[in-house]
């Protein structure tokens, strides 16, 4: 029986791991704080290694259970040079804790010196560093690890005298010499002579748990955890791992630890007073309760306030975007500017408007808005964002709400390829240290800790990987273990029925949710008011960018600055585009000016030609929903954006609103008032402005009171709603309607309000959308230029594109040494899109600007001799040359590639020679005026090599480029195989998992893999035009087709979608089949059986006969009519068979007039087999 809180010695552990101390520690800030509780903890300290990850979190809750937060770090310290890294000096633990303020930052600044300088295996300081910054800290000698219990350990107990006293000096009564007991020799060892040294010192014993797990039971997890850092197993021996005793201990189980190796008065400081003692010392962090708004200081011009300077900006900015600014244009501008001011956000919006006019200024694409800053007219004038809130209908208080009092958040786009250059100038204008990037913590969500459990355990993936299929993705998130076993009828099933199953959830499930890595927020930046290492800890993320060690929330709680800059590709495109433009067409587009009802753009999505639109191109799922609703304004496509999105779509909102646009429904509301509110959204409550003005208009409600009220919607808090239901029927009454209609409309507005959508960031996104498409629509050649441009780093985009240009007509050109520049490259005239030089492998930037140069200084190329002669060799040396043939650079010069690399050696040769006669004098100056003269000519007239086969030019150009270009190999499938086949490879992540499919594709790449019960199988890399995939064949089948799985065999395959976990898919194959060897089945039906019986009733009766055939999946077959209409009929798969004797005897008894033949489409040869019985005997 667990012995109650009072009965339970007063005890404060200082020295504790949480899930923070990465793949280390697996406690929650939150158990441990519930474990503390019922264990008379008064206090709690937490010290992760080398971080402070978890300090804010171990405060906001701690406070608010009564608990008093501790906040420590188990620090690594250097004798030496912390910065020298060329060498790999000792690490020494030391427990450092903060007292109050001053030790918090103190304690800051060591971590962060540790993390951005001073790392090197482990974030390190030295002895001097942490005397400059010691003042506010306790330190404690830590665990064996600590350089004064280690030096006892070497059996030198002068020298740990001599380094406990250097730290004596330094921390005065704050030092302490911590012992611990995990039952391991080495502690039982050292203890007595740490009591002997605080003695000879005068110097406090405290005691401490090592904890890295909550409760005792959690070692096993524990273990788990460190063996999934490891890369090692369960059961696996030697390797590290803990005694199973490091968890949070009570003050009983911490007292009973000492009583064999310390006396008695030596065991009660250590673990009844000291750990008290310590507590008391640590005063409340004020810097972390006594929050406010932290803006550094925009600097202003002489003569200027805040709110003055952003007024004159505002104003000068409303008189360029309106010609006639209304009254309700000056009344909101005035309204909007007052809450600003009344709020002290003048600084802020100054903040945003600078580095977003820098941008602009620098030719750097914005976006026209992001999340609800679209909602403000302040915004808008500011040139902030491009969306007129007015026109749109959009609401301020969703942006910043007055009776909400947090810093709104301004998140902008920007193109990608220069984001950094707006980050730098922030960088540059607030300085440096007061500005970082913001970390992300990535946790073990169910599917994956079922893996990673699975794989410490040395389970087979196949066996993880069903247990992680079963689990549902809502939303974007796996369902929780927990919710599986109450709720999953076949995975609770299996975990009550199956000890595998078992053991593997029950570990799992004492990790999901523990934090697992660090990462960067993909766009998060922080600003401050003064040096960033005073109020939040720093590190650096693996590619040396600076973030914090505090996540989004907990800056916010904080007071800090924190925006999203996003780098968006989108924006990098348009603006290639509309260069492209210019260049070709001499049009100068200004997007801001662009008519926003041309019919084509809506056409072509309602046509679902959505490749490269803006937030459109995702899903085959995408292009449906815009056929069926065929969007016809820019509000259409806001809501198509809102709606697109696993609510809307699982609650079937979408096809409402679908049906209600194109009259298949009726629209109606619940009262006319609710008609100017719903009218563009066809009746429906799409977005969460829209809960906003119903509660104002219809319920009296402020704008601000709207905000809070749909926020507690959806979010479903409960007494909120509670609270705010009574207002909204109160409201109802008083505008004499009906209480029964409120209730009515107040449920509908709870229904919807879990999906609604925020209508200011729709509307900016829905203009980026239709900005895109009008490009698109409007100038096709310069848009797909710009967009395969964009993506030179995603070979499957490139392919896709690629793709899409040849469905809609574009001509895909291979480079051109005459026609080329560094990238794609628009030609309007021969409507097609060329490749760029600098896409060919071996063929550098360098090299590319040489050709570019000599071409436009001598003008196009007439020959390679002429090439050779007039390029700077060094810059493009002969494998470059080699390259530039292979890849077709050169086709335009009617010569061919097999005579142009054999006589390459010679022509380069030849050029070095007169080059190297040029600069010696050896020619005469004058007589190279021409600038032909320099051309070398072909000195035998003998005939032209034979070009390379079509198939080893398709290789070339697949190894060089990435791509096949001039033709693919799959580029002259029949129609009929194709027809067959089930989809492209691209398409396969939508079918559901273990679906069969048929499919053609190219052999990529082969390697073969010993599977652990010594079974080599085959993982294959398949693509065809437009996309790959990973293909695994098993043993047995490698055995049965192995001779056919080469690179760059073409293919039909047969095999069942595997659809992963983790979102990617492999194909399992069953069986394959050269692609040049299919033969296809043609069943000729004569005329005069078609004119005796119907053609439908004979298609019946061969189906029937070929049904009883033994099926094969590589034999498509077709009946072929042979009267004057000469019609053919592709038969099912299931229909498909190869001919033998009895399918020839069947088919006569039918009428002894069918014949059959056996086509090779590859291959161009036919067989009649009705008269060649021969064959089958």
């Amino acid at each position: 029986m667990e012995p109650e809180t009072k009965d339970i010695p007063q005890f404060v552990p200082l020295h504790l791991h949480t899930e923070y101390s990465l793949l280390d520690g697996t406690s929650k800030i939150k158990d441990l704080i519930k474990k503390a509780k019922t264990n008379n903890m008064p206090a709690l300290a937490i010290t992760d290694h080398g971080v402070m990850y978890g300090a804010l979190e171990l405060y906001r809750n701690a406070k608010a259970e009564g608990i008093k937060p501790i906040i420590g770090c188990e620090t690594y310290i250097v004798n030496g040079n912390h910065l020298d890294k060329s060498v790999r000096n000792p690490l020494y633990h030391l427990i450092l804790l903060a007292k109050n303020d001053e030790g918090y930052i103190n304690l800051s600044k060591i971590v962060t010196e540790s993390n951005l300088n001073g790392f090197y295996y482990k974030p390190r300081i030295n002895k001097e560093f942490l005397k400059k910054h010691k003042k506010g800290l306790i330190a404690l000698t830590a665990c064996l690890g600590g350089e004064v219990p280690n030096t006892i350990l070497s059996e030198n107990y002068e020298k740990a005298r001599e380094t406990a006293e250097i730290y004596k000096n330094m921390f005065g009564e704050d030092f302490y010499l911590e012992i611990q007991d995990h039952g391991i020799s080495e502690e039982k060892l050292v203890n007595p002579l740490m009591a002997k040294l605080a003695k000879d010192l005068k110097l406090k014993l405290v005691a401490t748990n090592d904890s890295h797990f909550t409760n005792k039971e959690d070692a096993i997890a524990q273990d788990a955890m460190l063996c999934l850092q490891t890369n090692k197993f369960v059961k696996e021996h030697p390797r590290m791992h803990f005694t199973g005793t490091e968890y949070l201990k009570n003050g009983h189980e911490m007292f009973d630890l000492f009583s064999g190796e310390l006396d008695e008065d030596s065991r009660r400081e250590a673990v009844l007073i000291s750990p008290l003692e310590i507590a008391r010392k640590v005063e409340d962090y004020k810097i972390l309760s006594d929050t406010f708004i932290r803006l550094p200081e925009f600097p202003l011009p002489d003569g200027y306030t805040k709110e003055q300077y952003l007024s004159e900006l505002v104003w000068a900015g409303i008189k360029k975007r309106y010609n006639e600014i209304t009254k309700e244009t000056e009344e909101r501008t005035k309204y909007e500017l007052e809450i600003i001011f009344n709020l002290g956000y003048a600084n802020y919006f100054l903040i945003v408007w600078d580095f977003i006019k820098f941008a602009k200024d620098h030719k750097i694409a914005v976006g026209p808005g992001r999340g609800s800053a679209a909602g403000s007219i302040v915004a808008y004038a500011l040139n902030v964002t491009d969306i007129d809130p007015l026109k749109y209908n959009l609401i301020f208080e969703r942006f910043l709400n007055p009776e909400r009092k947090s810093l709104p958040d301004i998140d902008t786009d920007f193109c990608i390829e220069r984001r950094d250059e707006v980050l730098d100038y922030v960088k540059d204008k607030y300085k440096g240290d007061k500005v970082a990037q913001i970390i992300t913590f990535n946790k073990l969500a169910s599917r994956a800790v079922i893996k990673d459990m699975a794989r410490v355990l040395n389970y087979p993936y196949s066996e993880s990987e069903k247990i992680a299929k079963l689990i549902p993705v809502v939303r974007g998130k796996p369902r929780e273990l927990a919710w599986m076993k109450e709720n999953h009828s076949e995975f609770s099933e299996q975990y009550k029925s199956n000890s595998e199953f078992r053991e593997i959830v029950t570990l799992a499930e004492k990790l999901e949710g523990v934090n697992k890595t660090f990462g960067v927020h993909a766009a998060g930046v922080v600003i401050s008011d003064k040096p960033l290492d005073e109020i939040v800890p720093l590190s650096k993320n693996n590619d040396g960018t600076v973030i914090t060690q505090y996540s989004m929330d907990d800056l916010a709680y904080l007071g800090l600055l924190k925006m999203d800059f996003l780098g968006l590709r989108n924006l990098t495109m348009i603006n290639r585009a509309i260069e492209i433009i210019a260049k070709t067409r001499n049009i100068n587009i200004d997007l801001t000016s662009i008519p926003l009802n041309d019919e084509k753009v809506f056409k072509m999505i309602s046509e679902g030609n959505l490749a490269g639109i803006f937030q459109l191109e995702t899903s085959t799922g995408m292009r449906q929903v815009a056929k069926d609703m065929k969007p016809s304004t820019i509000e259409d496509l806001s809501a198509l954006i809102a709606l697109f999105r696993p609510g809307p779509l699982d609650t079937g909102m979408i096809t409402e609103f679908i049906d209600r646009k194109n009259g298949r429904k009726e629209i109606r509301y619940l009262l006319p008032e609710l008609e100017p509110i719903l009218k563009d959204t066809y009746g429906s409550i799409v977005y969460q402005e829209q809960i906003m003005q119903i509660a104002q208009k219809l319920a009296n409600f402020t704008l601000g009171e709207a905000d809070l009220l749909r926020q507690a919607m959806g979010k479903k808090k409960p007494k909120e709603m509670a609270k705010y239901r009574l207002k909204f029927i109160e409201g109802f009454k008083q505008n004499k309607h009906e209480p029964k209609l409120a209730e009515e409309l107040y449920e509908m507005m709870v229904s919807f309000a879990e999906y609604c959508f925020n209508k200011s960031h729709s509307a900016a996104y829905g203009m980026l959308t239709y900005q895109t498409a009008y490009l698109k629509a409007n100038y096709l050649i310069e848009y797909m230029t710009a967009l395969l441009s964009s993506v030179l780093d995603d070979q499957d985009k490139i392919k896709y594109y690629m793709a899409e240009c040849k469905n809609m007509g574009i001509k895909l050109m291979p480079p051109d040494i005459n026609l080329s520049g560094v990238n794609f490259t628009a030609d309007i005239r021969n409507n097609s899109i060329r490749f760029g030089l600098a896409a060919i492998k071996n063929v550098g930037i360098p090299a590319v600007n040489e050709i570019i140069r000599a071409r436009s200084e001598n003008g196009n190329f007439k020959s390679l001799s002429e090439f050779c002669g007039l390029i700077d060799l060094r810059a493009a040396n002969k494998k470059t040359l080699e390259s530039l043939i292979k890849s077709g650079a050169f086709d335009s010069l009617k010569q061919s590639r097999k005579e142009m690399m054999t006589s390459l050696e010679r022509i380069v040769g030849l050029a070095q020679k007169q080059k190297e006669m040029l600069l010696n004098g050896q020619l005469n100056l004058f007589g190279l005026s021409n600038k032909n003269s320099l051309e070398i000519s072909n000195p035998n007239g003998k005939e032209q090599t034979p070009e390379y086969s079509q198939k080893e030019m398709q290789l070339m150009e697949k190894e060089l480029t990435g791509f096949y270009i001039s033709s693919h190999p799959l580029e002259n499938v029949p129609e009929i195989i194709k027809k067959n086949t089930t989809c492209d490879l691209a398409e396969l992540h939508e079918m559901p998992d273990n679906t069969e499919v048929l499919v053609i594709a190219v052999v990529n790449e082969v390697n073969k893999k010993l599977t652990k019960t010594n079974k080599i199988i085959g993982i294959l890399q398949l693509e065809d035009i437009i996309g790959k995939v990973e293909a695994v064949v098993f043993s047995d089948q490698l055995l049965q087709f192995g001779e056919f799985i080469l690179p760059e065999t073409t293919l039909m395959v047969l095999g069942r979608v595997q659809q992963r976990s983790e979102g990617n898919i492999s194909l399992q194959i069953k069986a394959l089949h050269l692609l040049e060897e299919i033969k296809i089945l043609s069943i000729q039906i004569p005329e005069e059986i078609i004119k005796t019986n119907d053609i439908y009733t004979t298609i019946h009766s061969v189906r029937n006969i070929l049904q009883k055939q033994k099926q094969n999946s590589f034999y498509p077959a077709i009946i072929q009519t042979k009267d004057k209409e000469q019609r053919t009929y592709t038969l099912d798969r299931k229909y498909w068979s190869e001919p033998d004797e009895s399918l020839i005897k069947n088919l006569s008894k039918l009428s002894p007039n069918i014949t059959i033949e056996i086509t090779s489409p590859f291959k161009e040869t036919q067989t009649n087999i009705y008269r060649e019985k021969s064959l089958f005997r």
